[in-house]
This record gives C-alpha cells, sequence and structure tokens, in this order.
C-alpha cells in the first residue's frame, strides 16, 4: 500500500500477580503441670512455630506495554530506523497499556511526558498487515473514499510478522523504516522494572504499528521485499 497509513486495533493488557501467603499461625498448648518446660525451650519452640514462610516467587514474565506515538520532532520523518541488524525508536512519546506499565506511572506521572530513544534488538518481531495484490488497489480506493479507513473486513489485510533483522536486511544500513503515529511496544522481562527510564534501557520483544508510513511489508512466510529507505531519519 506504499506510504499510506494503516490502522488497526489491538486488544492489550496483561499483568502477572504475585503468589504467596504465610501460614496462621498455630495455637499455643498448655504446658503439663506434671512435667513443665524450661522456659528457654518454649521460647525457643514459639519462635520456631510462628517464624513466617518465604513467600512463593512470580512466575513467568514481566510484561510491560506502551503505546507509542510520533512526536513534532518526528512528524514526517522515520522514526523507526535500523542501527546495524537492530533498530532504534527515535524521539518517541510513550503512554502506559497493562498495570505493569500502569504501576511505573505511579512512580513517576512526569518521566511519562518526555521523548525517548528505544534500541530495538535483531531478534525483537514487527507485526503488520499485508494485503494481497489482487486486492491492494481495491483497498486503496476504499481508503481513498473514506479518508483513510478501510472499512470492508476483506480488504483490511492480514497480520504477519517478521524480526527487525530481516525487516533491515531488506533495506540499506542505517534506513529509515517507518514514520509510526502509533505503535504497541512490548516488553517482557525477567524482573520488575524500576523505572520508565530503565525499562526504555533494555530492548522490547515486539512492535506492533497501529498507524504508520512506510515502504516496506511482510509477506505471509515472514520474509520482507526489498525497500528503499522511508524519508530523512529523526
Amino acid at each position: 500500500m506504499g506510504r499510506a497509513k494503516r490502522c488497526r486495533s489491538v486488544v492489550i493488557g496483561a499483568s502477572v500477580a504475585a503468589l504467596g501467603a504465610a501460614g496462621p499461625c498455630p495455637t499455643a498448648t498448655a504446658a503439663s503441670s506434671a512435667a513443665p518446660a524450661p522456659r528457654a525451650g518454649v521460647a525457643h519452640e514459639h519462635a520456631r512455630r510462628h517464624r513466617p514462610q518465604r513467600a512463593t516467587a512470580q512466575r513467568g514474565p514481566y510484561v510491560y506495554e506502551a503505546l507509542v506515538e510520533s512526536t513534532e520532532a518526528t512528524a514526517g520523518r522515520a522514526n523507526m530506523v535500523c542501527a546495524a541488524s537492530g533498530a532504534r525508536l527515535v524521539s518517541v512519546a510513550l503512554s502506559g497499556e497493562g498495570n505493569n506499565s500502569f504501576q511505573l506511572w505511579e512512580r513517576d506521572p512526569a518521566a511519562w511526558n518526555k521523548a525517548y530513544t528505544v534500541t530495538v534488538a535483531p531478534s525483537a518481531t514487527v507485526t503488520v498487515s499485508w494485503t494481497p495484490p489482487a486486492e491492494r488497489r481495491e483497498a486503496e480506493a476504499e481508503a481513498d473514499a473514506n479518508h483513510g479507513e478501510i472499512r470492508n473486513p476483506r480488504l483490511q489485510g492480514r497480520d504477519d510478522t517478521t524480526t527487525v533483522a530481516a525487516l533491515c536486511a531488506a533495506t540499506s544500513p542505517d534506513a529509515g523504516v517507518a514514520e509510526l503515529g502509533r505503535a504497541v511496544v512490548t516488553w517482557r522481562l525477567p524482573a520488575p522494572a524500576r523505572s520508565l527510564a530503565a525499562l526504555t534501557a533494555t530492548t522490547p520483544t515486539s512492535i506492533r504499528p497501529l498507524e504508520y508510513s512506510d515502504d516496506f511489508e511482510v509477506l505471509p512466510n515472514g520474509s520482507v521485499p526489498a525497500f528503499a529507505p522511508y524519508g530523512p531519519t529523526a
């Protein structure tokens, strides 16, 4: 579809509940009057019985999701740029999605009012909509007639996924890939992020563009046809 913007909706949200409980404190047993136990022994037994149990560690990854949006600095310019075999999201605005990201917002709301550059690993995935060639002209005509909106589900394409490495291998080094108007970026971490700055310092797991201007596409087999760089880089 060339550089036409395409919009897709995503149901997102992920939270991981911590598991763990401390056992109830057992009822003390009265000492026998016939053979009273030493006080030191009673104190030791009491401490042993009332020692709290260790909480069970949280299972699974910590999932953070953020809505990435273009800023004034990147309007009309590529804000997703190849860097070696990986990529960078340059000077993008972030807003939290899901409980884990909301907890970061509660700790420091002002941190979300800044622009960030996020490094993306070659193994991260990119999922975009692909329209078969026979249906592209029909889809473009419908988009032109409806101010960029494609209403016919048959023409809205299907989602296909590739890696950042495959995407950047299909163009020139350090090329602009796309202007992301909006995209959902997901991190899966082995431990909780302490802040938004700490989160953006790690590489995300996946990117799902919702609105974007680009010259690339992902085919159903995960390959990416060669494409020219998109516009100037931010």
